[in-house]
């Protein structure tokens, strides 16, 4: 890959830029912890648990399947916060989705189904435990992922997958996102505030990075900008001419943002 450019044009779908000056990074910083603590009231649980059941082997205490049955393609929506969120992909035969917590945890999951929409909800269990939520989706499917809740750390890797979008409105403290070839114009997009994000791409795949709330830091391919403000965008010089590719939309600030390949 060619080295990165760096673009001062203002995105007209983004709120307006950080103000300039010395203080930029202390903005962006404290911006993005007013996003957590926001974020941080709305991991709750709701609902009653559909279909659940508890596990009689391993560390999980809760499993929900749900049959695959013909789709090829679906939205998976993550509506309720937890400390931990993970999202794979892998080969669940006659299934399509799976959706664990762990024993003893605070908190079982639902899914529901509709128009092409798979639901993965929380429910209180009654217990004091950790309420980490991982979810394993069909590798053979193509996915779009909404994460609506709050977490401390969320992960999503569908490097096994086929991806169609990522949208995490939900704040997190560590967002890692490790995503496979796109086909297409592939949008990332963030609106929930981040501290440290990690997006893990193939090799040579271009990406632009538009940057609504400016970040303390950002690294393209071990290319470190720090103090970007709202508005710029850190665009890979092959962007233009490719015709599959990323387009990370970082609507709310965040502290460090890092793209690695692999």
């Amino acid at each position: 890959m060619r080295p990165t450019e760096v673009s001062n044009e203002p995105s007209t779908d983004l709120p307006g830029g950080t103000p300039p000056g010395t203080s930029r990074r202390a903005l962006i910083a404290v911006s993005v912890v007013a996003a957590l603590l926001v974020a941080a009231t709305i991991v709750a649980v709701v609902v009653n648990a559909v279909g659940s059941r508890p596990a009689t082997d391993g560390d999980v205490a809760w499993t929900v399947q749900t049959p695959r049955e013909g789709w090829t393609e679906a939205r998976l929506e993550i509506p309720d916060g937890a400390p931990e969120i993970q999202v794979v992909a892998d080969d669940l035969g006659d299934q399509l989705l799976r959706a664990e917590t762990p024993v003893g945890g605070a908190a079982a999951p639902e899914v529901t189904t509709s128009d092409g929409v798979v639901r993965v909800g929380l429910t209180d269990t009654g217990h004091d435990g950790a309420g980490e939520l991982r979810v394993t989706v069909h590798s053979d499917l193509l996915w779009s992922v909404r994460v609506l809740g709050g977490a401390t750390s969320t992960r999503v890797d569908l490097t096994g997958a086929r991806v169609s979008q990522v949208d995490v409105a939900g704040g997190a403290s560590a967002l890692d996102l490790a995503l496979p070839e796109p086909s297409g114009t592939v949008v990332i997009r963030m609106s929930g505030g981040v501290s440290t994000w990690q997006i893990e791409l193939p090799q040579r795949t271009p990406v632009r990075i538009r940057l609504g709330s400016g970040a303390g830091s950002v690294d393209l391919d071990g290319e470190r900008r720090d103090g970007v403000a709202g508005g710029e965008s850190v665009i890979s010089t092959d962007w233009d001419e490719a015709t599959d590719r990323y387009d990370v939309n970082a609507v709310a600030g965040v502290a460090d943002l890092t793209v690695t390949r692999r």
